[in-house]
């Protein structure tokens, strides 16, 4: 239930979101707790582990953890 999220994005449009690029990882988190609560996983074993990789290469651009 939203324990690991991969998502893709082009490269130089996610470098090009400076700060903003933290909105995502952000609304990931929130979005994966409230799924996890409403499915009644005690707090202590939530978790979401979000990367994202480039689109063209692969690369990840933000880690997991």
């Amino acid at each position: 239930m939203l324990n690991k999220v991969s998502l893709y994005a082009d490269k130089t449009k996610y470098d090009a979101l400076g700060f903003s690029a933290f909105a995502a990882p952000i609304l990931i988190g929130m979005i994966a707790d409230t799924v996890q609560a409403y499915n009644l996983i005690d707090v202590k074993d939530r978790a979401c582990d979000l990367t994202i990789y480039d689109n063209s290469s692969e690369a990840i651009l933000y880690p997991s953890k």
